[in-house]
């Protein structure tokens, strides 16, 4: 029903967590950018490689806006792609690990439009519709808020698409245990489809992992009330996760998450692990490393900006 009644999906954060006004949006954006702690305004080509992979946070964009800039300028120094396949947390969880939708995404600044061709390809890979779940993107943010930030930066200076993918996997997926079969096997089946389509397509790709890091404190069912020696601790443990990442990593990363049984939370272990799972880098830089309480008892999320070439 949801997909015959619009060919889009409308914004489900727009007036909360970013204004539904266009202009407004675009001086609240540019803000993040020239405030403190900004990278400042994006230098558009100024590096002549082409990304390939970007990480930037998925948390609301009041409170992780300088992250979201410090990763959009670095993609905005580089070539443009004309793909971007995003890969979201499913936080409502993925029955079939991956599920794309084919809708185009609408927000204040106008239709970025899916790539159904790209989505096309994927299923005549796979054998099945990559999107049998694309309800679940409704009321999910996470392609949205990357959606935004593409428009911002493209918009009327590079025509580009994007591929939406929410994910859902455990660290305990990559174990050696039956009852993770089949969600291995779907993993390794989508993510094998993308990158057959991406070496068969004359177009260039890169991969963004909407993904935000540790959920800490009594909202995530903590015991303990975080004080900052238990920020400074998680952000210690966060640099060393993310050289894994950096160094493009993917089973040392996983292994990482699953030493303490990720007692961290990383939400956004499916989006990075899918990435590195597809993306063909040479290396990785981290750009940025925040965090943002998220109540009155000092709960805390933290996220980063990484980029890939």
């Amino acid at each position: 029903v949801y997909k015959r009644q619009r060919p889009y999906r409308p914004p489900s954060h727009a007036g909360l967590s970013y204004s539904d006004d266009p202009q407004t949006l675009r001086s609240d954006l540019e803000a993040f950018f020239t405030g403190p702690n900004g990278p400042g305004l994006p230098e558009f080509l100024s590096d002549e490689r082409r990304p390939v992979g970007l990480v930037a946070p998925h948390i609301d964009m009041r409170s992780g806006g300088n992250c979201f800039a410090h990763a959009y300028y670095a993609l905005a120094a580089g070539q443009p792609s004309d793909v971007y396949v995003i890969f979201g947390t499913g936080h409502a969880g993925v029955d079939r690990v991956f599920t794309a939708t084919n809708l185009d995404f609408r927000t204040p600044f106008g239709t970025v439009e899916t790539d159904r061709e790209f989505l096309a390809s994927v299923s005549d890979e796979l054998g099945r519709d990559p999107a049998s779940e694309e309800i679940l993107h409704a009321k999910e943010h996470v392609i949205e808020f990357q959606a935004i930030f593409l428009q911002y930066l493209f918009s009327g200076r590079h025509h580009f698409t994007i591929v939406p993918f929410l994910c859902s996997l455990s660290h305990l997926t990559f174990q050696d245990d039956p009852a993770f079969r089949e969600a291995r096997e779907l993993f390794e089946g989508l993510c094998g489809a993308i990158r057959e389509v991406c070496r068969k397509s004359s177009r260039s790709v890169c991969f963004i992992a909407s993904a935000d890091l540790d959920h800490i404190g009594p909202r995530y069912g903590d015991s303990f009330v975080p004080h900052r020696g238990t920020v400074r601790e998680a952000l210690e443990k966060d640099r060393e996760l993310m050289s894994f990442v950096e160094r493009l990593d993917e089973d040392g990363f996983i292994r990482e998450v699953a030493k303490d049984n990720d007692s961290r939370r990383i939400c956004g272990f499916s989006p990075i692990t899918a990435m590195l799972h597809c993306m063909d880098a040479s290396e990785g830089n981290l750009l940025s490393l925040d965090f943002a309480h998220v109540d009155e008892r000092s709960s805390f999320v933290s996220f980063t900006a990484m980029i890939f070439h």
